[in-house]
């Protein structure tokens, strides 16, 4: 059962920036009184909702939001919101001072490290959220010798969030990460691929069918059904409609 956090945003805590038309990001601070059990918690689910009177949004309208950066005890961390999206038009409307309300997290997700020789990331749009936490914090780790592969799909290059940080992760760790970059609508001069994701894509830039590798999935509902598809083509065990905790192919 999730629990209910309160969590008040002091000056210092808010950064906003424009990624896109569509997106936003965003740095929050937690108090570290209602932020205990959230340090151990990555790539799970969270739901918000305002418990301000400005602006006005009932306190049963929850949406689910996934962190960017696994939460630390009083510290920042990061989130996307949609302006287009009843919650995200509310909270992107808050004042300094305000306060939100939020719960979680929720899911089944583990990670354990060395579990896996290869883990596949395949992403689209803001489903790169669950992915990079993961990722990070495997790359963090120097007992840890998992190697990655990413696959991440947007529109347009404008949408590509946070690909400064994915390139330097890895610049960083090439013996570990390697990501390429998808675009359906992609300039003359693009050299990631265009198009939809095939399952050439999947079968030449990430890994293949192991008890050894895994696969971890986000992004919206058509590209994963999609993928669901390629997967099973390239002999990858089915997804769950519900991942499990520790699934060879997990759906975030």
């Amino acid at each position: 059962m999730a629990n209910r956090i309160s969590s008040y945003f002091a000056d210092s805590h808010w950064i906003f920036q424009e990624y896109s038309n569509a997106t936003r990001f965003m740095d929050f601070g937690v108090l570290a009184t209602f932020a205990v059990g959230l340090a151990l918690s990555f790539g799970l689910l969270y739901y918000l909702a305002s418990s301000s009177s400005k602006p006005a949004m009932s306190k049963e309208e929850w949406r689910p939001f996934k962190l960017i950066e696994k939460m630390p005890v009083s510290k920042t961390t990061a989130m996307y919101t949609y302006p287009q999206g009843n919650v995200s038009r509310a909270v992107n409307q808050l004042k300094i001072g305000d306060s939100i309300e939020m719960k979680g997290p929720r899911g089944t997700f583990e990670y354990e490290r060395n579990a896996s020789d290869v883990v596949g990331l395949l992403a689209g749009g803001t489903g790169l959220t669950p992915c990079l936490q993961v990722l990070e914090h495997a790359l963090r780790d120097d007992l840890d010798k998992t190697r990655f592969a990413m696959i991440y799909a947007n529109t347009e290059h404008s949408e590509i969030l946070l690909k400064d940080r994915l390139d330097a992760l890895a610049k960083q760790h090439p013996d570990r990460f390697r990501v390429h970059y998808f675009l359906m609508d992609a300039p003359d001069d693009w050299q990631g691929g265009k198009g939809y994701v095939t399952q050439d894509a999947i079968d030449q830039h990430l890994c293949k069918s192991s008890d050894r590798n895994r696969l971890l999935m986000c992004g919206p509902p058509p590209m994963i059904n999609a993928m669901k598809g390629h997967l099973e083509k390239l002999e990858f065990p089915s997804a769950r409609t519900v991942s499990q905790a520790r699934d060879p192919v997990y759906v975030f």
